[in-house]
């Protein structure tokens, strides 16, 4: 499923149960940063995922699996 973003006191039951069983991330009303820092994380692994793949299929990357696959 799709994790629980809570925000509210990090110490109370719902926070509690919400680590426990591993379903989200708790925050403090305030702690803005960290909120951020959260929901930034996908984007930043799909942003690299997508630049990895245009490494692999690159010029100079398939130019040289060509060159692997020619040479005698």
């Amino acid at each position: 499923g799709k994790p629980i973003i809570f925000l509210g006191p990090t110490e109370g039951d719902a926070a509690d149960i919400i680590k426990t069983v591993g379903a989200g991330e708790t925050f403090n009303y305030d702690d803005s940063r960290s909120i951020s820092d959260y929901l930034k994380q996908p984007l930043n692994s799909l942003i690299q995922s997508i630049q990895n793949k245009k490494i692999k299929y690159s010029r100079k990357e398939l130019t040289g699996k060509i060159f692997e696959i020619l040479k005698f």
